[in-house]
């Protein structure tokens, strides 16, 4: 169960690692898109390149927020794993306990 465990730990550490990858690449695109907006002032061609990083950005952005999105409703699932194993052990324990008892009235 331990093994398990940790790759599903191993797993949602790398989508938020995705995820995050991806905001920052969008956070620096949407600059590079406000500074070739600014020069398209000088030159008419940094335009099309404001207007492309401003797209990549978008995507970027869209992309890191599904990343975060399949994260949190990847998020409960070693604790649900836990939960059940936990149960498991608590029923078992329960039923020797209660056989013990038993047995201890039968003498």
């Amino acid at each position: 169960m331990l093994d398990s465990q940790i790759v599903a730990v191993t797993a949602k550490a790398k989508m938020i690692q995705n995820g995050l990858y991806c905001l920052l690449a969008a956070i620096v695109a949407f600059l590079l898109c406000s500074v070739c907006a600014g020069v398209a002032m000088l030159h008419e061609w940094f335009g099309l390149v404001a207007l492309a990083s401003g797209f990549v950005a978008v995507c970027l952005f869209i992309a890191g927020l599904g990343w975060a999105v399949r994260e949190v409703t990847c998020a409960l699932s070693p604790l649900e794993e836990e939960t059940a194993y936990l149960r498991v052990l608590t029923s078992h324990y329960l039923l020797k306990s209660q056989e013990r008892t038993k047995l201890k009235i039968a003498k």
